[in-house]
């Protein structure tokens, strides 16, 4: 928060940096849904990889991405799904 008590929301950081500066925000979200379905695909393979990033989905909806290593709690959940960045297995949210 600023001084005089201004706020900026996600939404207008992604949009200044896609207007502003020229940052192709589509180019990103195709890689980010290339490597979800990727995970999906490749679900059940025995060289998983286990500190790979992971998505968080609400349904068929990515709504966060979580570093590698990071574990969300299960208050955090919001009836979503981690599926494994490179392969693995799928957890539901508890």
């Amino acid at each position: 928060m600023s001084d005089l008590g201004f706020r900026v929301s996600d939404h207008a950081v992604l949009r200044w940096l896609e207007r502003v500066h020229g940052i192709d925000v589509d180019h990103f979200r195709a890689e980010i849904l290339a490597e979800v379905e990727r995970s999906v695909l490749a679900m059940g393979d025995a060289d998983a990889v286990g500190d790979a990033s992971s998505f968080v989905l609400d349904g068929s909806v990515v709504v966060t991405v979580l570093a590698p290593g990071q574990v969300m709690k299960a208050s955090q959940w919001i009836g979503g799904w981690a599926v494994p960045r490179v392969i693995g297995k799928l957890v539901e949210a508890a």
